[in-house]
């Protein structure tokens, strides 16, 4: 057996399907910290206000080699975390939160797509989680897989008859590392970056 490691060797940001606005320092193995975030702030007698914003990134094209794959793996480093924070006030006051990050995976060229990793908070909350992924594959078709992740946020507050009412959201990830690592019928290594 031998192993090829292959790196996609295009992106997009953002992604075509999720929308939203560019992730910081994209490469084709990842991105560095990106943050999505948003505020709404309703004074008292003011009305009300809400605000929202989306950030996006996918990865795809990984070349493949002209022998038996017998198994791949994908693999990519990351980390997210995400606050919501909500002060309704008084005398009726409304307010709203909510922060979402997530990092999915295809293996039939974006036609579907699976979670790999996803986490919400709303209100008053917050998330933090990281790891190194190791996905079994199977043997798929190596050039129709693709990695993509979303930051979202979005808030809304509607003062009270008393006080201010104001949220708070944020969503970040940084991904890094991707890859696939391809099983074939042969004894040599091979690694394309």
């Amino acid at each position: 057996m031998g192993l090829f490691t292959s790196n996609p060797t295009a992106n997009q940001t953002p992604d075509a399907t999720l929308g939203g606005i560019a992730v910081t320092g994209i490469s084709n193995t990842g991105h560095s910290f990106t943050t999505a975030s948003c505020s709404s702030f309703s004074p008292f007698g003011g009305g009300g206000d809400s605000d929202s914003q989306i950030k996006s990134a996918r990865w795809f094209t990984f070349p493949t080699i002209p022998m038996r794959i017998v198994g791949v793996r994908l693999k990519f480093t990351w980390s997210m975390g995400g606050n919501t924070s909500i002060s309704p006030g008084g005398g009726g006051g409304f307010a709203s939160a909510f922060a979402t990050a997530r990092i999915d995976y295809s293996v039939n060229g974006g036609g579907a797509w699976t979670t790999f990793v996803t986490h919400t908070a709303s209100g008053n909350d917050s998330f933090s989680d990281s790891g190194s992924a190791d996905i079994n594959l199977g043997v798929p078709t190596v050039t129709s897989v693709q990695v993509r992740d979303l930051m979202s946020a979005s808030t809304t507050a509607t003062s009270g008859s008393l006080t201010d009412a104001s949220a708070d959201a944020d969503a970040s990830i940084t991904i890094s590392s991707i890859r696939l690592e391809i099983t074939f019928l042969d004894g040599k290594v091979i690694t394309i970056m």
